[in-house]
């Protein structure tokens, strides 16, 4: 098996698909670098929660990719009722597949910083809102806010434009969103993205940029 694997690893074919992956992991860190600063340009503070939602390990049936997608896209179809989201202004997400998490997702939320408070506390809604309402309590929720001190890097919390030692912190979280995807050939509905985002802000008319601190 050893032998196989090193042969695999030499042919051109694992060659060109690394590199492929390389190139992929570089654009989506591009965009995604572009959307957040898409939005801190519209906002001059963003609330940013991070939460990992998944399911518990035992399920009448297999989870599969389309139903968390399908359960996701359902929360994203809801925040236009749900007064949890009023202050909610964007979003990343990327699909993952673990051997003991099965189909999962790493999220991160942003809030319009100058009216969302608490970003504990929202991501604590959030996680409930998905476990009890989305996925009728066969979800489960991680709230990395509820950790931030842990982190060496926090990129997350309130967060202003100008803070800049703040915002590499969160790009630093976003490398761990867009590494390298581990190669799935099962359960993956076609085109579907692993990882994506929402629009971006649509500048305003006559709106001013945010105010710059000098110091």
């Amino acid at each position: 098996l050893l032998e196989l694997m090193r042969t695999k690893e030499k042919s051109r074919k694992y060659r060109q698909l690394m590199a492929k992956l390389d190139r992929n992991v570089r654009r989506n860190f591009e965009s995604m670098m572009k959307y957040i600063d898409a939005l801190f340009d519209e906002y001059s503070k963003l609330l940013v929660l991070r939460i990992d939602l998944g399911y518990h390990h035992v399920q009448s049936q297999p989870i599969t990719s389309a139903r968390i997608l399908g359960d996701f896209q359902r929360l994203l179809n809801n925040r236009r009722s749900n007064a949890l989201f009023a202050d909610m202004v964007g979003y990343i997400r990327r699909l993952e597949y673990g051997s003991e998490k099965s189909w999962h997702l790493h999220v991160i939320i942003f809030y319009n910083g100058q009216d969302a408070q608490n970003a504990s506390t929202l991501t604590r809604l959030i996680g409930e809102y998905w476990r009890d309402v989305i996925t009728d309590h066969d979800g489960t929720y991680f709230n990395c806010n509820d950790s931030r001190n842990e982190y060496k890097y926090c990129g997350i919390g309130k967060i202003s434009h100008w803070e800049a030692e703040k915002r590499t912190h969160l790009l630093y979280a976003l490398t761990y969103l867009t590494k390298k995807d581990r190669i799935i050939g099962f359960d993956v509905p076609k085109k579907c993205k692993m990882m994506t985002k929402g629009e971006p802000p649509k500048p305003r008319p006559n709106k001013p940029g945010p105010k710059r601190r000098t110091s």
